[in-house]
């Protein structure tokens, strides 16, 4: 079980401290070693429509110091940072400019020593980049989402980091047959997937949960570096709970990570601090 354990890690804005130090202190706290870290963890201007990228053109060298300290004090491995931006944005420009901002993000991931940048699909929402959309099926859609990850993937090859993504119902990749097409379609060793059970169920989906759980991680196992817990209660939605207080099927969810051999990180999210010993609790509890 220790072993398990060590997967598990958290989203470092779980944590509302007033500095850098007061969240690593509190992820130490509850026994985490892993983060995916977050830069809306410090108060820092955000590009319009994100809560993850920077709006300056480069992150002050203080900023990145502090928090190496801080997340090298306490044995933290951060294990992926988040550049989320809304990457089928309906205006261009904004599409255009979120792909520069996570540029500059790169950068300090890579002063940070972390080699992989989660992204968000997107949606034709022009307020809410997780939001559903009609237009997301649309054929524009997905060929702006190519056009986008090529330009990321780019940026990806420049900064010798990966990027990984994972399908949700709301978002232009909205499936993990979806997911398999995309990945088939750009064809990069630097593209890889998030895999997040929560986010995956259609209409009815709940009554075939078993299936299409195993089918979607037997589809995807090759591609997964990153697993979300957390936890779903109404189909066609992501899910958006704590793990444990929803309708989720965790014994089979462990069961088919540990089928595929995954050792990667297992991050919690959609919790506040209070429901995460609960969480931790929940989740350990189906990892043998």
């Amino acid at each position: 079980m220790a072993e398990q354990r060590k997967q598990l890690g958290i989203f470092s804005n779980t944590f509302r401290q007033p500095t850098i130090e007061g969240v690593m202190d509190a992820v130490k706290g509850h026994g985490f070693e892993k983060i995916e870290f977050n830069f809306s963890c410090i108060d820092m201007l955000k590009v319009p429509g994100t809560d993850t990228l920077p709006s300056e053109e480069k992150i002050d060298e203080s900023i990145i110091k502090r928090i190496r300290t801080a997340t090298e004090e306490r044995s933290i491995e951060m294990v992926s940072i988040a550049g989320y931006f809304n990457m089928i944005h309906p205006d261009v420009e904004t599409r255009k400019n979120g792909v520069k901002q996570l540029g500059i993000l790169m950068k300090s991931a890579r002063e940070l020593d972390i080699n992989l940048v989660t992204l968000c699909t997107g949606s034709r929402d022009p307020e809410q980049m997780w939001r559903k959309h009609p237009s997301n099926t649309e054929k524009d859609a997905y060929e702006d989402i190519l056009v986008s990850m090529g330009e990321a993937l780019e940026l990806a090859e420049e900064n010798n980091m990966t990027l990984a993504f994972e399908p949700e119902v709301n978002l232009v990749i909205d499936s993990p047959r979806k997911t398999r097409r995309f990945l088939d379609d750009i064809k990069s060793p630097r593209l890889k997937v998030i895999f997040d059970s929560a986010n995956i169920f259609p209409f009815g989906g709940f009554e075939r949960m078993t299936e299409i759980m195993t089918e979607s991680v037997e589809m995807l196992a090759d591609d997964i570096v990153l697993v979300h817990a957390k936890d779903v209660t109404a189909e066609n939605e992501a899910g958006d709970v704590c793990a444990g207080k929803g309708r989720l099927d965790y014994d089979l969810y462990m069961k088919l990570l540990r089928k595929i051999n995954f050792k990667g990180p297992i991050l919690f999210h959609s919790l506040t601090e209070d429901e995460v010993d609960g969480c931790i609790e929940h989740v350990t509890k189906y990892m043998n």
